[in-house]
């Protein structure tokens, strides 16, 4: 007597509902991935903050990856990159006073003084980039930088390295105002730098429980009020990186549904 076939279940085809998750978990996947690796002609810090924007979840019934409900401090930028930045805010693209969107709240200390609203605001700059900004004697001076106190790693403190000064740097790097194009094509005015970027430069040293920490890149203070010209800034071009995987889906789930 010939032999029974065995009964085929839907668990074969993976239609059922463990195998239906689990293909909509690789979908998501799939779809995540690509859409974080067109964050990768960003800068480490953008390419970073667009990443944890990203999340991805399936059920039996669906996939979805979504953009811009986590993320971390730095979402915003995040969100520049995919939106664009201007004089509209996120979602606009174009030249834009930076003073307006950082004298309206957001983060950093806000004071008052007699201009009005004013902020501190701290301008990194790495080491590997000090000599294209200020030669070879700046550099070596920075990378040379004594601090002015000792740093007591009891009690957990931060101190701040002698200041880059401006007459061991060379002129502004701008004299003069400049027309320039913003990220959509136009004009606008640049106005020109008082002092050189890296003026007032200073290295941070701290303590902790565990040691002392140095940093190796420097750290420019200025002062942004409305009293004189506009910081502008040629604003951040519109990606769209969900709208290009959106119209990748069918080449990227080929032979996944």
């Amino acid at each position: 007597m010939a032999g029974r076939l065995p009964d085929l279940k839907l668990s074969d085809f993976g239609l059922d509902p463990q195998g239906r998750k689990a293909r909509m978990k690789r979908i998501a996947l799939t779809i995540l991935s690509a859409w974080k690796q067109k964050a990768n002609r960003h800068t480490d810090r953008v390419r970073s903050a667009y990443k944890k924007a990203l999340t991805s979840r399936a059920s039996e019934r669906e996939a979805v990856v979504t953009f811009g409900q986590g993320g971390d401090k730095d979402l915003v930028l995040a969100l520049m990159a995919e939106f664009g930045m201007g004089p509209g805010g996120i979602g606009s693209e174009g030249a834009y006073d930076v003073r307006k969107f950082l004298l309206s709240g957001g983060r950093g200390k806000m004071h008052s003084g007699k201009h009005g609203p004013y902020k501190v605001v701290p301008f990194k700059h790495a080491m590997k980039s000090l000599e294209a900004k200020g030669g070879k004697d700046v550099s070596d001076q920075v990378a040379k930088a004594s601090f002015r106190a000792t740093v007591d790693g009891g009690k957990q403190k931060t101190v701040w390295g002698d200041k880059i000064k401006a007459s061991d740097l060379p002129g502004p790097l701008r004299a003069t105002n400049e027309l320039k194009k913003d990220v959509t094509g136009k004009t606008y005015t640049a106005f020109r730098h008082k002092a050189h970027i890296l003026a007032g430069g200073v290295k941070k040293q701290s303590s902790y429980s565990k040691g002392v920490s140095q940093t190796s890149n420097v750290t420019v203070f200025r002062t942004a009020s409305w009293a004189g010209e506009p910081w502008m800034h040629p604003g951040i071009k519109a990606n769209h990186y969900g709208e290009e995987v959106r119209n990748e889906l069918t080449d990227l789930l080929e032979g996944m549904v």
